[in-house]
């Protein structure tokens, strides 16, 4: 079964990663940390002085960003610096 313009349907398993994916572009400094990390690789330290948020909020919401595909992380150590995965996401209009 196919959708009226050919496309196939979608499925009901796709649905919720596609809502996680909309929260995490859904707040201003999310956006602001996500266009942080598209201008380099960011460490959370760094992110959080420069943006006066917590360390832990900024922690926070790259997990959710890693976990919808929108960052990926490169360890060293104990460093993790985080860039962008899918440049897509800034086609959003």
């Amino acid at each position: 079964m196919q959708c009226p313009d050919g496309r196939p349907p979608v499925r009901p398993e796709s649905i919720r990663p596609v809502v996680e994916s909309f929260k995490a572009l859904a707040d201003e400094q999310w956006i602001r940390l996500l266009l942080r990390h598209r201008e380099a690789k960011a460490h959370v330290t760094a992110f959080s002085q420069a943006r006066e948020m917590s360390r832990a909020s900024t922690s926070k919401r790259r997990s959710v960003m890693r976990r919808v595909g929108l960052v990926e992380v490169a360890c060293r150590g104990t460093q993790a610096a985080y860039r962008v995965h899918n440049e897509s996401v800034f086609e959003i209009r």
